[in-house]
């Protein structure tokens, strides 16, 4: 038995040249084109203002967040006007300690040297969907265990097929629906029920809804899962070129003004509380970075997608020396 975590949650884009530095003086103008250009709506002139003032604070993060790095550029999101507190209930969520035996246990020994090579995208191979919306239900879990399924699919089958994350929303009976759970009993769950089913078939419903499985719709057999608990992140890119994209999770507190570029270690603070997808590798000026497939929308990040220093960090960049790391064998 082992601790496990419980996520609630073509070509890479170039960071923008140099961060904004955004001056305080010129906050209201700057609130009013994120309010026009992101489509909110406040209740009334005292919540507007509550909102401009959290506003604010957020800016003086993005700068002071611009200071510690050239490498990464953050900037005002859709999330600027977000509390730390609400952005994580509405976006990602984290509960530590319980134990898990729903998949097989895999370590350092389990994994060979496969000779990866010097950088990786398997976006550029067909492995990877295109970026999806968790939206405000805190199931990137779900989207994580999803985008693993959907490059097993293809690495046996040669084509994409999308699986539903609503299928295991509403039917993983170990996770907490939108407040979280594991991409390893993501993939119990749906070697239980007989297989995972196709999005069109069970489309997405941003909230948890009762269970509608039907086995004899599945698009796709799940034989068995594993997790990983890996103690240097070479294991991590030797695991990820044998297998192809990998659901991990990792601390997300930064990602909430993230616009670009390789983030790195000295910014990664906060708790590993995010489920996502790992598609890849590379370096970029001199910096090793990963790869990561985000479930926040194409608009988010570079074009869906973020990237953190590889290296970095004695638990592995952002914390993904986890053991949510997790995969499946998919028939």
């Amino acid at each position: 038995m082992f601790l496990f975590l419980i996520f609630m949650c073509w070509g890479v884009s170039a960071a923008p040249n140099k961060a904004q530095y955004y001056s305080l003086e010129d906050a209201a103008s700057y609130f009013e084109e994120f309010i026009i250009k992101h489509g909110k709506q406040y209740a009334d002139e005292q919540e507007k203002s509550a909102r401009f003032e959290i506003f604010k604070a957020n800016l003086k993060d993005v700068n002071q967040l611009n200071n510690i790095t050239q490498a990464t550029v953050f900037g005002i999101t859709s999330f600027t006007d977000l509390t730390k507190d609400e952005f994580k209930r509405l976006y990602s969520n984290c509960f530590i300690g319980e134990q898990d035996t729903s998949c097989s246990l895999k370590t350092d020994g389990d994994i060979p040297d496969a000779g990866a090579p010097e950088s990786l995208d398997y976006r550029q191979m067909g492995y990877v969907s295109g970026v999806k919306n968790q939206m405000t239900c805190g199931d990137c879990y779900a989207f994580s265990s999803t985008g693993h399924l959907e490059g097993q699919y293809f690495k046996k089958h040669g084509s994409m097929q999308e699986f539903s994350e609503q299928q295991i929303l509403d039917c993983n009976q170990k996770s907490s629906g939108c407040r979280g759970g594991t991409m390893g009993s993501s993939f119990a769950t749906l070697i239980d029920l007989g297989g995972a089913m196709a999005e069109r078939d069970y489309p997405y419903e941003n909230q948890k809804g009762q269970c509608r499985s039907d086995a004899s719709r599945a698009v796709a057999r799940i034989s068995a899962c594993y997790q990983y608990s890996l103690s240097s992140q070479e294991k991590v890119k030797q695991l990820l070129y044998l297998v192809g994209p990998i659901s991990i999770a990792v601390r997300d507190d930064y990602l909430k003004q993230y616009t670009g570029g390789i983030i790195m270690d000295s910014v990664c603070t906060g708790k590993v509380a995010h489920a996502v997808l790992l598609v890849g590798y590379g370096t970029d000026n001199g910096v090793d970075y990963w790869l990561i497939k985000n479930s926040w929308g194409a608009q988010r990040g570079e074009q869906g997608y973020f990237r953190v220093q590889r290296n970095g960090g004695p638990d592995g960049a952002c914390g993904l020396l986890n053991q949510g790391m997790a995969s499946a064998d998919v028939e």
